[in-house]
């Protein structure tokens, strides 16, 4: 500080701000938002568990294929009797994907043949 007052006037202004500055006491710490959500862990959880529903237990059916028409040929009469050589030869990348000619042989035939013998059935009046 400078001053061109006495050195005695001086220290006992610096005194009188440094027992004013004791006084102000630091603010409280902050507890909570301003919603009113505190902060930090609390001792309660405020999270209840979310309710499963386990459900009915996995029970495989096996697929009953009706195909009202001729029976289509099974996947090794396909592979057997040459009708792949009328469908092109899947790729390596095919392949490794899990595509097979034969598969995709067998779905053409059974949609060839599904619904031959289908006839509308009759409404009584």
């Amino acid at each position: 500080m400078f001053s061109d007052s006495n050195a005695k006037n001086i220290l006992e202004t610096f005194a009188e701000k440094a027992k004013e500055e004791e006084v102000k006491a630091p603010p409280p710490k902050m507890t909570q938002f301003s919603s009113g959500i505190q902060f930090g862990r609390q001792t309660q959880l405020s999270f209840l568990p979310i309710p499963t529903d386990e459900g009915v237990s996995y029970s495989y059916k096996p697929v009953i294929f009706e195909a009202s028409g001729p029976t289509p040929p099974s996947e090794y009469d396909i592979i057997v009797k040459g009708y792949t050589k009328n469908v092109r030869a899947e790729t390596e990348q095919e392949r490794a994907g899990g595509f097979q000619s034969s598969i995709s042989c067998m779905r053409a035939l059974q949609d060839a043949l599904t619904g031959l013998y289908h006839t509308k059935k009759q409404t009584v009046n």
